[in-house]
């Protein structure tokens, strides 16, 4: 089994980043050649990316988050984010984690991927 680490690192007004790494990691879980364990973390400016501008999560972000991590997927939004706490809440299964923790992820991850 392969690890897979993809950190969204995307500013808010990249806009196609962070689709586009929810889009790949879609396409990771529906592959069907072996089993991978696929982590996402959030650095915090991507975080606002998922939001509107008063700082609620979108719906179809959580819809699509939601989704990862029911497939299996971790996720984790970075705990410098004024909105982490409030979104992992929304994504249920979804942490709250530190640079420590994405330092840990990354040592163990075969492949990283950013956006």
């Amino acid at each position: 089994m392969q690890s897979v680490l993809i950190i969204v690192n995307a500013p808010a007004c990249a806009g196609e980043g962070i689709a586009n790494a929810l889009q790949l990691a879609t396409a990771i879980l529906h592959q069907q050649r072996e089993t991978v364990n696929l982590r996402l973390y959030f650095m915090s400016g991507s975080l606002a990316g998922c939001c509107d501008a008063q700082g609620n999560m979108l719906a179809s972000a959580q819809a699509s988050l939601q989704d990862l991590v029911r497939q299996g997927a971790q996720l984790v939004f970075c705990s410098t984010h004024a909105q982490a706490t409030l979104s992992a809440a929304r994504v249920h299964g979804a942490g709250v984690g530190s640079l420590a923790s994405l330092a840990e992820w990354t040592l163990a991850a075969d492949k990283v991927v950013c956006f």
